[in-house]
């Protein structure tokens, strides 16, 4: 098993030391989280729409592919209970990667993301949130060299203390995301 990771390690680090400093990119992201979910063992809650950016580095060792990492936040969205007047908002950072498909100037891709969270809330349940990880996975439209639409599954998790009992917490949300590249 070591062996095998080393190898990976190896490997990856190679491509990324081979790969041409002008393969390098840095993207802005803006996007738009519709509705969703606040789901733990004891409460489900409906999130209200919300918006989020981020910026991503970006690597492209082939031509068909894309690996990075990225760092995003979620500004605070309101929840639509009415026995709790719960904020939520997030950091996440990840490890990102873009297989395009079909295309030259127009180029169909399929996207994911898998990293880690950090929710906070101003108050749900009375609760306290800590990070866990979060994955993403999506399709996206890559026009020309700088612009990118992209649609997203989200999953963020967390875990909720609420008066010394532990239970998971998960987000979850579809979003739209416009990336430029720069």
């Amino acid at each position: 098993m070591l062996r095998r990771l080393v190898l990976v390690v190896a490997l990856l680090t190679l491509g990324f030391a081979a790969t041409p400093a002008h393969a390098v990119d840095f993207n802005f992201v803006a996007g738009f989280d519709y509705t969703g979910d606040f789901e733990s063992e004891n409460f489900e809650l409906d999130a209200n729409s919300g918006y989020h950016a981020g910026l991503e580095l970006m690597w492209e060792p082939l031509s068909h592919l894309e690996i990075g990492v990225g760092a995003e936040y979620g500004f605070p969205r309101d929840s639509d209970d009415t026995l709790t007047d719960s904020d939520l908002d997030y950091w996440m950072v990840a490890g990102i990667a873009r297989v395009f498909l079909v295309g030259k100037d127009v180029r169909w891709y399929l996207i994911g993301r898998l990293g880690y969270v950090d929710l906070s809330s101003d108050d749900i349940q009375n609760g306290e949130l800590s990070g866990k990880e979060q994955y993403s996975a999506g399709t996206g439209i890559q026009f020309g060299d700088r612009i990118k639409l992209e649609a997203l599954f989200n999953s963020f998790n967390a875990d909720i203390d609420v008066s010394g009992l532990e239970a998971d917490f998960e987000y979850t949300n579809y979003s739209a995301r416009i990336v430029f590249t720069f």
